[in-house]
């Protein structure tokens, strides 16, 4: 086991080594993120396209166990497990999120507002960007189902709640776009342009490509800041053990000396002793 293993974690290692390989990345990247069962899967299926939901797997049932990527018309789309249904799918989706370019972040309309484990990932994905207002800016919030809301109000009134808390949070407006992937795919199959229209699908794509082009400038660097700033974080991690190591060593040498120091006195003190008796009996 080399030194960096022991100073460093698995985790760590893996992070630096991502992030120096995302370097050499020149596609954009869009990471769909969101609670499990939220319709990530079925709403990345219909933005490249297939409309019969077989690119990632769409189930009730656990499905998207690792994350998935798949490229279309020049942008990466990568699919992650569900957050909140087992611990070490959180720990894919932190991995895949440390790379984004451009984050979906998955919302399901008949829940209401953002609980409190989305909250916690939010405040957790704003760590990987300048500052709040870079990641609000680089981030769509997508509620799903519409198509499941008999009220178009409540979608209205979900919306509002939902760019409130965020707003309240991160201090920046932030885009929120209602949707629905069933009424689109229904629409494209049996030809209904009304459908296709009332899923909002279209205007999803419409900010995913102005977002993209918008980007495209300042995507190399920030893949080289994150890098630059993960490099920093470990290099100092590694220099903390060091003088952990030292200042640890230097302590034990110190106790050593007035060991030393503490067993030549007493040698000295029964020396002294010694000689005392043989002169007495002298």
């Amino acid at each position: 086991m080399s030194y960096l293993d022991k100073c460093l974690s698995h985790q760590e290692i893996a992070s630096l080594k991502s992030l120096k390989a995302s370097l050499k990345e020149t596609m954009p990247s869009i990471t769909c993120v969101g609670l499990y069962n939220h319709g990530k899967s079925s709403l990345l299926n219909v933005l490249i396209n297939d409309v019969h939901f077989g690119t990632f797997k769409v189930a009730d049932a656990r499905e998207t166990i690792m994350s998935k990527k798949v490229a279309y018309q020049g942008v990466q789309y990568i699919d992650t497990p569900g957050l909140n249904a087992q611990e070490k799918d959180d720990k894919k989706v932190m991995k895949s999120i440390e790379t984004t370019d451009i984050t979906l972040f998955v919302h399901t309309l008949t829940t209401g507002e953002l609980n409190e484990k989305e909250v916690s990932f939010l405040q957790y994905l704003e760590r990987h960007w300048r500052d709040a207002k870079e990641f609000i800016a680089q981030t769509i919030f997508v509620l799903t189902r519409t198509d499941q809301v008999i009220d178009f109000q409540d979608i209205a009134r979900t919306e509002h709640k939902v760019k409130q808390q965020i707003q309240d949070i991160f201090h920046c407006k932030p885009m929120v776009i209602s949707v629905s992937s069933n009424d689109y795919a229904t629409g494209r199959l049996e030809q209904e342009d009304a459908l296709v229209h009332e899923s909002n699908i279209k205007v999803l794509e419409s900010e995913i490509a102005k977002l993209v082009k918008s980007s495209k400038h300042r995507i190399h660097a920030l893949k080289a800041e994150r890098f630059e700033a993960k490099y920093r974080e470990l290099s100092r991690k590694i220099s903390g053990n060091i003088e952990n190591k030292q200042n640890m060593l230097t302590h034990l040498k110190k106790k050593k000396h007035a060991h030393c120091t503490k067993l030549q006195q007493k040698i000295v003190a029964v020396e002294r002793t010694l000689r005392a008796k043989y002169a007495s009996l002298s």
